[in-house]
């Protein structure tokens, strides 16, 4: 679908657009798509299949980082993964040889031994860096390319969310979840109304979480792909409850500035109680810093992921 629709997309010279653009400038061409692997279940019903069944995915934001694993590395996701994690937030920026890679801030000195801005350096460059863990320690991990997470993920049976960082162009993600044949394994975040619209007419099967205007979803976004985000201030039961009676699953965090977050506190007595009252009131995925950490005290997640991942 993605293939074709780009296709389409410069056979109509729409690629002016500010939106359309490449980080490099450059019109998108279709690549061939990587060898069939991954999922069976189309992941629109995979979640449906999970707030059907009362169970929740846990999201590990930045990719699960802890001590000796930095945020936003395969190295760290992998760890996540073999601890029961299977959806991964990751942040995507473009080096100046345009490879997508992963990294949060607009520099790469909190999280790697670089200074340059995150669109400043070659690849080569960045490969090289080492990264960074949440305790200041410099580690052996070297910085991630996007492709690595996609080929993993599919072969894996995990999920990738993608916030996509300035320094990125939507095409180039497109193009690149498109070539390693990873659709049915990834969510786009956005963060605008014309966003969710132009990502869902160039590709109409992949998901996306969006923010609702007006208890609206953005326009022509189809239900179905829908993750309604939902905030990580005050849990909403009622909200979420109209949300899944809409077929649309309700996304929230727990994240957030240390010993501030909803994470610090819920788990401040070693109890999960808050999280399972979510849970039970409708909630579908929870993004968390502590992910692995409540996987352990969770059932809820065992459950969505024996039920509905295939």
């Amino acid at each position: 679908m993605i293939r074709a629709t780009l296709g389409l997309l410069v056979a109509i010279g729409l690629t002016a657009c500010s939106l359309d653009d490449r980080s490099d400038g450059s019109t998108p061409t279709p690549s061939e798509p990587a060898s069939e692997a991954g999922f069976v279940t189309p992941l629109p019903d995979i979640f449906d299949c999970v707030r059907e069944n009362g169970g929740v995915f846990l999201a590990a934001h930045r990719g699960g980082p802890k001590p000796g694993f930095p945020e936003n590395t395969l190295e760290t996701m992998i760890e996540a993964y073999e601890n029961g994690i299977r959806v991964f937030e990751i942040d995507v920026q473009t080096s100046s040889d345009g490879i997508l890679y992963l990294l949060h801030d607009n520099t790469l000195s909190r999280t790697t031994t670089g200074r340059a801005r995150a669109d400043e350096e070659s690849w080569e460059t960045i490969s090289r860096l080492s990264t960074i863990d949440q305790e200041q320690r410099v580690t052996r991990i070297n910085p991630t390319k996007l492709e690595d997470v996609l080929l993993w993920a599919r072969e894996a049976g995990a999920i990738v969310e993608i916030d996509k960082k300035p320094t990125s162009g939507w095409l180039d993600i497109l193009d690149m979840v498109q070539s390693t044949n990873s659709a049915n394994h990834v969510i786009l975040i956005t963060y605008t109304s014309e966003d969710a619209s132009y990502i869902h007419s160039l590709a109409p099967d992949l998901m996306l979480s969006v923010g609702l205007v007006d208890n609206k979803l953005p326009r022509g976004v189809d239900p179905r792909i829908a993750l309604a985000w939902t905030g990580t201030r005050s849990p909403s039961p009622g909200f979420w409850r109209s949300l899944r009676n809409r077929g649309i699953e309700p996304l929230f965090g727990t994240l957030g500035r240390p010993e501030t977050r909803l994470d610090d506190i819920y788990l401040a007595d070693g109890n999960p109680s808050e999280y399972e009252d979510m849970i039970e009131q409708g909630l579908v995925m929870l993004a968390t810093d502590r992910a692995t950490e409540l996987a352990a005290l969770l059932d809820e997640d065992d459950q969505a992921i024996g039920s509905c991942l295939n």
